[in-house]
């Protein structure tokens, strides 16, 4: 129970004045007087009451959702006493994540994209058995951690003296990266490890050597050991992985070198959902993934299945200026963890040692792929990297850019 100092001096000088007029004058004053005495008293009990037998109950989404998603909200208010009620004062509270580094404006702006999302604040006076309904849509546009429902439910009395705030309850809720359709992956190109449709000029893609066996008549001699078979007479036949049986690893880079905005965050959020989607893609295809994400655990993927576990730990990627993707896939190429393994890498910014690996025949032979995410990226970075890509023939087909605007429904689109 609270007591608000200001409306209770009110009333107490209130009270001193009609007790003055009371002993001047007498009459109607006494009865006020009784009456003013008795107000706080019913006021108290009235207000104690309805804080009983009142009644409220939200409803919220039960399972967590994806980022871009309308979860919808409900909250029912009940008067059960036969009597009207005091003045109820909801407040909501929506905490989202970056919430604490982000301009007011700014995200107030992208969580209520129109004007039936979002929870706003009121004020209701409920009749004797009269129940309310409040049903909004609560708009999810960042991946991360949500914290939604009331805030406060706070029972005001007639004079606004006393309030009483009954125990509320919110949600916590997980938003996870959605997962598009990624067409390269679909069975038309080779990009990111597929062997099948367009070859860009390549016929064959026998860029990893697993060894030799002795030749089986009927079969072809393209792959053929000549320079054994010159010099010893026996027929052997190389074997090589073709990159669309590899598995494939994923570089993910959580470089940031701006402050937190609403640009910057959404070009992280859809960094992840290349990620998410691409391994979606791939494990569709049969192909096994592994994940590598600065400062996290490697990830294993064998099935559909599994994604559910690179899902949650996006959530714990960090972005920040330590980071270097780079790094960890040299240290992990030293170590040998990435071998015979094809790469993929998810970038917002290729810089000279990346595009670098992919000069000559080596990025073809050791099955490299990288995607640039170019959201929120002006017109210098994107000329940029156009110019460097033309530069590296074997880029080409190898080297895909992309952006958040270009989502059509549920596919992702390279520019």
């Amino acid at each position: 129970m609270k007591i608000r100092i200001l409306s209770t001096l009110v009333y107490l000088i209130f009270l001193y004045l009609i007790n003055l007029a009371r002993g001047a004058v007498g009459g109607f004053f006494i009865y006020a007087y009784a009456l003013l005495l008795a107000l706080p008293v019913v006021s108290i009990i009235h207000v104690v009451l309805s804080a009983i037998t009142l009644r409220y109950n939200q409803e919220f989404s039960s399972h967590h959702g994806y980022r871009g998603e309308y979860l919808p909200y409900r909250l029912k208010i009940s008067n059960e006493l036969p009597l009207f009620s005091p003045r109820i004062r909801v407040r909501f509270k929506v905490i989202t994540p970056h919430m604490r580094h982000l301009a007011p404006d700014e995200l107030s702006a992208n969580m209520r994209p129109r004007e039936d999302v979002g929870l706003e604040n009121f004020t209701i006076t409920l009749g004797p058995g009269q129940r309310h309904e409040y049903l909004r849509r609560v708009y999810c546009p960042l991946i991360g951690k949500y914290n939604i429902g009331l805030e406060s439910l706070r029972i005001t009395d007639m004079l606004d003296w006393f309030s009483i705030e009954p125990q509320v309850l919110s949600f916590t809720l997980y938003v996870y990266p959605r997962v598009y359709g990624v067409p390269e992956l679909e069975g038309e190109s080779r990009a990111l490890g597929g062997s099948r449709g367009r070859s860009r000029g390549i016929h064959q893609d026998h860029s990893f050597f697993t060894g030799l066996r002795e030749y089986r008549p009927g079969e072809s001699l393209s792959m053929l050991h000549w320079k054994r078979f010159s010099s010893q007479g026996i027929a052997m036949l190389r074997e090589y992985t073709p990159v669309s049986q590899r598995r494939c690893v994923m570089y993910l880079d959580t470089r940031r070198s701006e402050e937190d905005s609403w640009r910057i965050i959404r070009r992280e959020d859809y960094s992840l959902e290349l990620l998410v989607s691409c391994s979606a893609a791939l494990l569709d295809q049969g192909i096994p993934v592994d994940i590598r994400i600065p400062d996290l655990q490697r990830i294993s993927m064998n099935a559909k299945e599994d994604l559910a576990l690179l899902q949650q730990q996006c959530l714990e990627a960090v972005f920040s200026p330590d980071k270097d993707m780079l790094k960890l896939y040299n240290r992990d190429t030293a170590e040998g963890r990435s071998r015979g393994m094809s790469v993929l890498f998810i970038t917002h910014e290729a810089g000279g040692e990346l595009l670098n690996m992919f000069r000559g025949s080596s990025a073809i032979q050791n099955g490299l792929e990288a995607i640039i995410n170019e959201t929120g990226a002006d017109a210098e970075l994107r000329n940029y990297h156009r110019r460097r890509i033309r530069q590296l023939a074997a880029a080409a087909g190898r080297i895909h850019f992309t952006d958040a605007h270009m989502e059509t429904g549920e596919e992702i689109r390279w520019l």
